[in-house]
């Protein structure tokens, strides 16, 4: 009701020119269904150019994985929950500051040798072998002295000023996956 909506709608805003190769859905570890957006993050997400509208919240099950080709939690514990909905899912689940951190350090043509030389090229087989060229380079990067450096912190509950925090952290990732998926969908 929080992060994972802001995060999508934001994503699909800045994203809104690949509406027809790219969706963006919300679940949530704890939500029930049907809650409406919290009115602090919707604010935010209306001021980082996000729509709101009509959000209500789902809750995150094995069956509403199917097809994903990338999973972005907000915290480590939604990664942990997904990989265990979805072991699959292992290569294509981040949080999203981890893969904003993974990908700060990739050059574009880096990023871009990840993509397949061989096999089909469809945007589902070029993001899959990004994502895992990405994912490979877990145990070859430092984690962070602070492991929740690579969670958005959690709003509920807290301050306006954490609100705020939650959605920078949110805005400021967006900009590296935007560029994981556009690399992907050579766009």
């Amino acid at each position: 009701m929080c992060r994972s909506p802001l995060a999508a709608q934001i994503l699909g805003a800045r994203t809104a020119d690949l509406t027809a190769r790219v969706r963006f859905r919300s679940l949530g570890t704890m939500a029930r269904d049907g809650d409406a957006m919290h009115p602090q993050a919707a604010g935010w997400s209306r001021y980082l150019g996000g729509d709101p509208t009509g959000h209500r919240t789902t809750y995150l099950t094995g069956a509403r994985l199917a097809g994903a080709g990338l999973v972005l939690g907000m915290a480590r514990e939604h990664r942990r929950a997904v990989v265990t909905a979805t072991p699959a899912l292992t290569r294509q689940a981040f949080t999203m500051r981890e893969l904003a951190r993974l990908t700060a350090r990739l050059s574009d043509a880096e990023l871009r040798r990840g993509l397949p030389d061989d096999g089909p090229d469809t945007d589902e087989a070029r993001l899959g072998a990004l994502l895992a060229m990405i994912a490979s380079s877990r145990g070859a990067t430092p984690p962070p002295a602070d492991p929740t450096d690579d969670d958005v912190v959690d709003p509920i509950g807290r301050p306006p000023s954490v609100f705020e925090l939650a959605a920078r952290q949110v805005d400021d990732a967006s900009d590296q996956v935007e560029r994981v998926l556009r690399t992907a969908l050579r766009a």
